[in-house]
């Protein structure tokens, strides 16, 4: 099946944070988005309790 491309716009702060954070467990913003999709699709449901700010 071919890649789809999903684009999101997010505060540029939160952006850097979220990396910092990420690099440190050797993933990209990409990568992290990547596999919650993936186990949303797989499980019909987020891998985390949403938190709205």
């Amino acid at each position: 099946m071919p890649d789809a491309v999903v684009r999101a716009r997010i505060d540029a702060h939160i952006k850097e944070e979220a990396s910092a954070v990420l690099v440190t467990i050797g993933l990209t913003v990409s990568d992290a988005f990547r596999l919650m999709i993936v186990q949303l699709a797989t499980d019909n449901a987020m891998p985390f309790e949403p938190l709205i700010l």
